[in-house]
């Protein structure tokens, strides 16, 4: 969010990676063998909450009545292996990112939680280092869900025969 302030507007002012996000993910639903994502909210808006799929039943086992055919399992698997591979890497991504802001004390059973050191001895101030932290965590976020929604697809595709 770039301004919360335009939350309850129609003009919401969200910061860059998400336009962009939304762009990619829009974009990654057209064509002949998958839906689209269409706007229910009647303008080119970027809340998630105002898209919608259309075309479901393009994907042959979204038909109703459909039966399904035989599919390659073993391709299913390699894509369900690489979801997994996908979400190991981003764990350890955003672990990284979170204990480069913050650390945890046991003090006696007690857990505490701080403001890492690093970021004070990194030459920013304070405000610069978490910015440009949450800029990079954005940046990670938005590719992560776009490679899982690229699995999804690739699945349901695969899954239609």
């Amino acid at each position: 969010m770039r301004d919360w302030n335009s939350i309850g507007t129609a003009d919401v002012k969200f910061v860059n990676e998400w336009d962009d996000f939304m762009t990619q993910l829009i974009n990654g639903y057209k064509g002949d063998d998958v839906p689209t994502i269409v706007s229910v909210a009647g303008r080119s808006s970027k809340r998630l909450e105002d898209w919608r799929f259309s075309g479901v039943t393009s994907i042959s086992i979204c038909r109703p009545g459909k039966e399904i055919k035989a599919f390659d399992i073993g391709a299913i698997k390699d894509l369900l292996i690489e979801m997994n591979t996908l979400y190991t890497r981003h764990v350890t991504a955003m672990t990284a990112i979170i204990n480069s802001l913050i650390i945890e004390i046991d003090d006696e059973g007690t857990k505490v939680y701080r403001l890492n050191p690093k970021i004070f001895k990194s030459g920013k101030t304070t405000a610069k280092y978490i910015n440009d932290t949450a800029d990079e965590a954005r940046t990670a976020l938005c590719a992560f869900y776009l490679q899982v929604e690229k699995i999804y697809r690739d699945i349901v595709i695969r899954l239609s025969g």
